[in-house]
This record gives C-alpha cells, sequence and structure tokens, in this order.
C-alpha cells in the first residue's frame, strides 16, 4: 500500500542481457514508467545513477517501487530480474559520493547489486 508521501527510490536491476538492444529495450521500459537515469537530491545535489541503476520519485511503498521495476524489466526481456532498492536519503548517508568533474555533478554507487 503507498504511504503517500513522496519519496525517492534508487533501484538496481541485476539481469544478464543477451544483446545491446535488450539492455536498451530495458532502458526503454523503464523510463516510459517514470524511472530516471539522473536524481537530485534535497540540497539540489545532480547525481547520475549509473549502469542498471535508475531512480523513481513517486508516493509508492519501497516494495512497491520494486514491484514495479521488476515488471517492467520482465516486460521487456521476458526474463525475472533481481531488483534492489531504498530510498536516495538513506543510500546518500551511507554511501560515499564523490564529484566528477567541474559542474559538481555527483555520481552515487547507492545500491548493492547480488
Amino acid at each position: 500500500m503507498s504511504s503517500g508521501e513522496i519519496a525517492r527510490y534508487v533501484v538496481t536491476v541485476k539481469i544478464h542481457e543477451d544483446s545491446l538492444t535488450e539492455l536498451n529495450e530495458i532502458n526503454n521500459n523503464l523510463t516510459r514508467g517514470g524511472f530516471l537515469l539522473t536524481m537530485t537530491d534535497e540540497d539540489g545535489n545532480l547525481h547520475e545513477l549509473g549502469t542498471h541503476t535508475y531512480g523513481l520519485v513517486s508516493p509508492l511503498s519501497e516494495d512497491e517501487v520494486k514491484a514495479l521495476a521488476t515488471g517492467l524489466v520482465e516486460n521487456a526481456t521476458g526474463k525475472e530480474p533481481q531488483v534492489e532498492g531504498d530510498e536516495l536519503g538513506k543510500l546518500a548517508k551511507t554511501a560515499a559520493i564523490n564529484a566528477t568533474g567541474p559542474t559538481k555533478r555527483r555520481r552515487c554507487a547507492l545500491v548493492r547489486v547480488f
């Protein structure tokens, strides 16, 4: 059940793609489903999420976000992925966030991959 509060979630998908086309379909399905490739934190810092990592700003619960990502990837590939995720704020507190260049954009290694 949705909590009703808006939260920033970051999910990482682990799946073996058989081709670049399959990877493209995963990205297409997730972005059409509202997932993002970059996110800003509460301080306005931009975070590049990295390969197989997607963000979502939503009132859904953590489990609902994982289920949504799983369904979108299954739809794109016909395979069941492993999905791990948490709220951006919780992850940022425990992850090292490194500046990457003159634009002060930040890259987060936020979510463990199984």
